[in-house]
């Protein structure tokens, strides 16, 4: 082995140890903020539970355009949490697209989509006839696996109840609707930072290979470079 290629050998263990350090880092960021967001979880979807079997008396016109809102990641390094949201939402229309890095695939693709969602709009819309669903699709996590969600958030089952004229139904449905919305926010900011923690753990094992690897065969050229080096001493002292 020259000189030449245990440089190169050298380098590249530099590279290998500096994408360690980078994933581990991120590793450790998404670990901490999915505990923080997983110890919301439970609350969160007990609320969202109760609220959606209140509010299921609602009554509301079912007529108008299907709305669905997508919801992705800010940052990458998160293996394929993107992709699958963007495949199942292939069949709407012009859907609200959140997430930058969803965004960006989306308009690669130039597929037509909306960037902001905008829920005292999508509320009057809802009101005035002008939509007549509401379909969220985001990731969860659930036993350390990432699910797929598509979730009907509105039309709600239709039933007039005798308390109808006792509740402003809606100021409740406007409530349920942003309920609903910032649970499911939740639940996919859980999903994304726990693939964002599981990717960074394989690329850190990874790196960590590659440099236990580099290492052993640099320290063998090298080894060999010394042991050659000191063969052709002791052959000058022969002569």
């Amino acid at each position: 082995m020259s000189k030449g290629n245990l440089l190169s050998i050298k380098n590249r263990i530099k590279s290998a140890q500096s994408i360690f350090s980078l994933a581990k880092s991120l590793e450790l960021v998404s670990s901490s903020k999915f505990r923080s967001l997983k110890k919301k979880q439970e609350a969160n979807l007990k609320m969202k539970e109760v609220a959606k079997d209140f509010f299921n008396k609602i009554p509301f016109i079912t007529k108008g355009e299907d709305v669905a809102i997508v919801v992705g990641s800010d940052n990458s390094l998160c293996g394929g949490f993107n992709n699958s949201v963007f495949k199942a939402s292939s069949a709407f229309s012009a859907p609200i697209v959140l997430g930058k890095k969803l965004q960006k695939m989306y308009t690669a693709k130039n597929i037509a989509h909306k960037t902001k969602l905008d829920i005292d709009d999508l509320f009057v819309k809802l009101l005035n006839g002008k939509v007549g669903s509401v379909v969220m699709i985001y990731n969860t996590y659930s036993e350390s696996k990432i699910k797929l969600i598509k979730e009907l958030i509105l039309p709600l089952e239709f039933e007039i109840n005798e308390y109808e004229q006792e509740y402003d139904f809606k100021s409740s449905l406007r409530l349920y609707l942003s309920m609903v919305i910032d649970v499911n926010l939740n639940l996919s900011g859980i999903a994304e930072n726990y693939s964002r923690m599981v990717a960074m753990k394989n690329a850190s094992d990874n790196s960590e290979e590659l440099v236990s690897s580099l290492s052993k065969k640099y320290n063998k050229g090298r080894q060999y470079l010394i042991t050659k080096d000191m063969m052709e001493i002791a052959g000058g002292l022969d002569e």
